[in-house]
């Protein structure tokens, strides 16, 4: 499923026409057949953000991810403001939603449309790799007890090292990734989030952390985790936010909830 699944592409509302894309540009220094935004001057910056603010606003689409100069992310290859927790793929060559990482084995991005069948890949090649070892290791304990192994020397090493070789690179690099992509899924982190965390339009310490059921919900979907069906949460575009604000008398957790119904409107609860 992870294969055949659509990698999620941006919305065509968030494409700049070519008027703005021709004006964001204009104002972006151009160097060795790239654009780079982060080496614009104090001038140039406010004229890009002026430009892309505008344009937001006139569609009518909502952000809380920033650059590091405060402006809305801008993809010069794709021409559009990339929403939450998109980043463009070098590799398929287009911004990808909710974008996780490039998969080679599967040759394709991990990111909003197929994370969970990602993750569920991974654990059941987990199981099938325990299964496979654990049938391994019985069938040498069966060498022993019926002291078969001194008579059939030769398949019982070639046995042995088989199951050792399995587990080294079998199972130790697999169960290791599964490990780690569980760890993101209760964080409600992506790999490339990780790597380097989103920044929240005023709040350096918000994030999307929302609890491990609520994480593992938003990857997983409303029901059937263990089975490869679309059981999708929100539309991969607008995410609940954990906003931390911390004093020296208190400490507050206030969460921007994105109604899965209302998608465009913004509602805040206390917990």
């Amino acid at each position: 499923m992870s294969i055949v699944t659509p990698t999620a592409r941006v919305p065509i509302q968030y494409f700049t026409d070519k008027e703005t894309d021709d004006k964001i540009k204009a104002v972006t220094p151009f160097k060795e057949d790239r654009y780079l935004p982060d080496t614009s001057t104090k001038e140039q910056m406010q004229n890009q953000s002026d430009i892309l603010n505008n344009f937001a606003e006139n569609k009518g689409l909502r952000f809380v991810e920033v650059d590091n100069y405060n402006r809305l992310r801008y993809c010069y290859q794709c021409s559009l403001i990339k929403p939450d927790r998109c980043h463009h793929c070098s590799s398929c060559g287009f911004c990808v939603v909710k974008y996780d990482h490039h998969c080679p084995w599967i040759n394709k991005c991990v990111s909003f449309n197929n994370y969970k069948y990602f993750m569920l890949y991974l654990i059941y090649s987990c199981i099938l790799l325990a299964w496979a070892l654990l049938t391994s290791i019985e069938c040498i304990i069966r060498y022993f007890i019926r002291q078969q192994w001194t008579e059939q020397i030769v398949n019982f090493i070639c046995v042995f090292l088989c199951v050792i070789l399995f587990a080294i690179f079998g199972y130790y690099p697999l169960g290791e990734l599964l490990i780690y992509h569980i760890r993101l899924a209760t964080l409600n982190e992506t790999t490339c989030e990780q790597a380097k965390p989103p920044n929240i339009r005023g709040d350096s310490n918000a994030d999307y952390n929302m609890g491990i059921y609520r994480n593992l919900r938003a990857v997983f979907g409303w029901g059937l985790w263990a089975f490869p069906v679309d059981s999708h949460v929100g539309d991969g575009i607008h995410f609940p936010i954990c906003y931390s604000e911390r004093s020296a008398a208190c400490t507050e957790i206030r969460y921007s909830v994105c109604r899965e119904d209302e998608p465009d409107k913004n509602y805040q609860y206390q917990f």
